[in-house]
């Protein structure tokens, strides 16, 4: 089962930065069982994906709010940083991690995900793939 999880300014009102994630689930899990154990899991850990690195560029979670999810069972391998003493620094493919962990945990114990990348070939942007084309294609549709 795909799933999609938007980082950033989901909704756009702010600085309308985002970035789309795609994991895949091994079951087919209806979507309501997930956001049902979303809402428990915000219960039973006291605090929930928007209480942290929710502040534009400051991408952190205090180290009360990670000792909480370790002790549930959060792998300190996600972090690609050590573990700082004041705030623990949280990577795009660390938030990913932590949301399928909300999502997931306390659920059917064989349900597992992983990272999903769909294959493409970039036509337009800053990749250097297409010297010639256009860099910005309807930039002005949006800001009004």
């Amino acid at each position: 089962m795909l799933l999609h999880i938007i980082l950033g300014d989901f909704s756009g009102d702010g600085h309308n930065v985002t970035e789309t994630r795609y994991v895949e689930i091994n079951k087919d899990v209806d979507p309501q069982v997930l956001y049902e154990n979303y809402h428990k899991n915000v219960e039973r850990f006291g605090f929930g994906l928007d209480d942290f690195a929710n502040e534009y560029d400051e991408p952190s979670m205090s180290p009360e709010k990670w000792a909480v999810l370790k002790e549930h069972g959060l792998s300190p391998s996600i972090l690609e940083d050590e573990e700082q003493p004041d705030k623990i620094w949280v990577s795009h493919n660390a938030m990913v991690a932590m949301t399928m962990f909300f999502y997931l945990y306390g659920l059917d114990d064989t349900v597992t995900w992983e990272h999903y990348k769909i294959p493409s070939v970039p036509l337009n942007g800053f990749y250097g793939m297409n010297p010639v084309g256009a860099q910005s294609i309807g930039y002005g549709l949006f800001g009004f």
